[in-house]
């Protein structure tokens, strides 16, 4: 099998969007199924920026792009709150085919007067905003390292109503708290002429997986752990030494 064969093996064996993120239920949404139902439902011809955090482990995760789309990232080399300028500049660039800003609630505070930018020029630009209520990237690291006291919410951080601040911004809003409501709201969302900012909430979500766990393993170890036989059947070189001691403290590592 060649390498690109056996990468898209793996993708299909190892998809990190599992049939409960994306279950209909009245009371739970997952991001990670709303990311995943999201690359469903863009065109094809869309133009996707997506910021820095959270929401681009799970753009990497769970977005499966189309032929005929452009994504665009700052690649870790921007501050938060790239996506929503980037949206408006792909706009301006391309304002004959749909863009849209993929953005977490801690990236949007930190550019959100480019609303209105948005109203002043009637920019078509479609912000989906990822909202956990939490810097949740920062959150985890902190988590995992047995700093939760000083995570990045809720006590030492809070998102506001993305929905007023909207209205006040004299721009179409739009919220999703359930998967009931999901496709309908987007539906409206796609089809919308005009400029959209949609609140999609899953509270205090900061649980992305696979990651890193330990930082002196390799980048293969990953959380949580395959099984033996089977991680090392994936391997082509020797796993770092030392690899079987490291997974014993897998057990250890905080929720």
């Amino acid at each position: 099998m060649n390498w690109l064969a056996q990468c898209r093996a793996w993708v299909r064996k190892y998809d990190p969007v599992r049939a409960e993120h994306l279950a209909h239920s009245f009371t739970e949404i997952h991001h990670y199924g709303v990311f995943r139902r999201i690359s469903e439902m863009l065109p094809a011809n869309a133009i996707v920026v997506y910021d820095t955090g959270g929401n681009a482990i799970m753009m990497g995760h769970c977005f499966q792009s189309k032929t005929g789309q452009r994504i665009f990232s700052s690649s870790g080399n921007s501050a938060m709150g790239f996506a929503i300028c980037g949206a408006i500049g792909a706009w301006f660039a391309e304002p004959s085919r749909p863009v849209f800003c993929l953005i977490g609630d801690g990236g949007m505070q930190l550019n959100i007067q480019e609303l209105q930018t948005i109203k002043n020029y009637g920019a078509k630009v479609k912000v989906i905003i990822e909202n956990n209520f939490c810097l949740g990237n920062t959150a985890i690291f902190q988590i995992q390292n047995g700093k939760k006291a000083l995570a990045c919410g809720p006590d030492g951080y809070s998102a506001p109503d993305f929905r007023a601040i909207t209205l006040a911004y004299g721009l179409f809003a739009a919220q999703i708290t359930t998967w009931q409501e999901f496709d309908s709201v987007m539906k409206v969302v796609l089809e919308a002429d005009e400029a959209v900012i949609c609140d999609i909430q899953h509270p205090y979500f900061c649980d992305y997986q696979p990651r890193m766990s330990i930082w002196q393993g390799g980048i293969e170890e990953t959380f949580p752990p395959l099984p033996e036989a089977e991680f090392t059947a994936n391997m082509t070189v020797a796993p770092i030494e030392g690899w079987q001691e490291r997974r014993k403290l897998y057990k250890a590592i905080p929720k």
